[in-house]
């Protein structure tokens, strides 16, 4: 007998009937129990040795369909494993190890659902792969990653139109982390998750040109810890590595680069898509515009009284972020969120052009059309401003990416026909 070796998955009373758990014989100290999470497969193969999977062929183990294979102790192999649908692997922590010593690819899987949980794969070959996974010739295909350690490969994951979950899980590679690669629609999950590239050029995730439908990493760490190295990496155009209206979500995420500080390629947090929050080196991706000028002298006319102009006037574009500016005052959410609640601040100076004393209203259009109880009367005379300000709410809505919600600012003169200037103006969204 080894000096510990599984003897036997039980669901009996004692251990309680509740749990999955493990017998586990050590010849010293007799067997004792160890509570597992749910295994799932029709058939369970507990390894002890590499000779309790499928006997190779040509150095290829192809496993089973629907079989869980709990690795029970350290297994050294050069073999290639070939991943049928639902074949997965569990252990229990860090004596469940499989150190593949061959130089190819670790495990490959063509249209296969799979679940790794609680298992360290190691690779002692500096030009290993873990996997290479492909779905294309499938739908819904998928790699379930669960406290799954591996301390050195070359290249982690090399996806194609497969999902890649991950929770709980620690990686170190030369080349890629995860590197993604097809045109079907993957959904990516990263939770409490450390994935780190120690090599030249190395990418911690490659989104590639790949469209996906969502994209959350939460609680995780990035590191690019060589020349040239980044976090996140995209070939796509702008946005592009997700549908329209969809968004990933980046929160609490640490990037770290040791030479040069550069995280992302190819990728912005303005990018309307992404959603940056609360992470170390990025900045929060906001939605936010401002637009203002200063010493206008050009009349806004006013074809006649109680009658709304655009206000006239050159505005400088301050500052935008996922909102586009135009020097005619205008401010368009880039956004495709829906629902999204934003303050809407509006400042100004307004005299008559000649002189006079003039009962003037504010108002905020959006989209073309006046927002009527943000109406603000005050009276201004002669050539020195009246000074007003509008705090206000518009809900940026847009019905499709192509038809954006916008604002304006327009004024007009409840007295008479007489033009207005506004001499200085500022327009604060967000």
């Amino acid at each position: 007998m080894a000096d510990k070796q599984i003897l036997d998955l039980t669901l009996e009373n004692n251990p309680p009937r509740d749990s999955t758990f493990l017998e586990v014989q050590e010849t010293t100290e007799g067997s004792k129990y160890i509570a597992l999470q749910t295994i799932t497969g029709n058939d369970v193969k507990i390894i002890n040795t590499i000779d309790d999977f499928p006997a190779p062929a040509a150095g290829v183990i192809t496993l089973a369909a629907d079989t869980a294979y709990f690795i029970a102790d350290k297994i050294t192999h050069s073999e290639r494993f070939v991943l049928a649908d639902d074949s997965n692997f569990f252990g229990y922590g860090g004596g469940s190890e499989l150190e593949y010593t061959g130089s190819g690819t670790m495990f490959t899987g063509n249209d296969t659902k799979n679940t790794f949980r609680s298992v360290k794969l190691t690779c002692t070959d500096a030009a290993a792969v873990v996997f290479d996974v492909d779905g294309s010739g499938g739908a819904g295909q998928s790699l379930e990653l669960q406290q799954v350690s591996v301390p050195s490969c070359n290249r982690f994951v090399e996806s194609t139109d497969v999902s890649v979950n991950m929770t709980r899980c620690s990686i170190i590679a030369t080349t890629s982390g995860v590197r993604f690669s097809g045109t079907l629609q993957p959904f990516f999950l990263c939770e409490i998750t450390f994935i780190g590239v120690t090599g030249t050029s190395g990418i911690c995730v490659d989104f590639a040109s790949v469209v996906m439908a969502n994209i959350i990493a939460d609680l995780c760490t990035f590191a690019a810890n060589a020349s040239g190295g980044r976090c996140f990496k995209s070939t796509a155009a702008a946005n592009g590595n997700l549908n329209e209206g969809s968004l990933a979500n980046i929160r609490g995420v640490d990037f770290f680069s040791t030479t040069d500080d550069v995280w992302l390629d190819g990728l912005d947090e303005d990018d309307v898509r992404w959603n940056y929050q609360n992470c170390n080196n990025i900045a929060d991706s906001e939605t936010d515009g401002l637009l203002a000028f200063s010493g206008n002298s050009t009349a806004t006319s006013i074809s006649g009284a109680d009658t709304p102009a655009l206000v006239a006037g050159t505005w400088t574009v301050v500052d935008t972020k996922q909102m586009t500016g135009t020097t005619a005052g205008r401010l368009t959410t880039d956004s495709e969120r829906k629902n999204v609640h934003l303050n809407v601040n509006v400042a100004l100076g307004v005299y008559p052009d000649g002189g006079g004393t003039k009962d003037v209203t504010v108002y905020i259009y959006k989209n073309g059309s006046q927002e009527a109880d943000s109406a603000t009367q005050f009276e201004t005379t002669g050539s020195k401003p009246a000074y007003i300000s509008i705090p206000w709410e518009v809900v940026f809505n847009p019905a499709d990416p192509v038809d954006p919600t916008y604002v304006e600012v327009y004024i007009e003169n409840n007295t008479d026909g007489t033009d207005l200037i506004v001499s200085s103006a500022k327009l604060r969204v967000g």
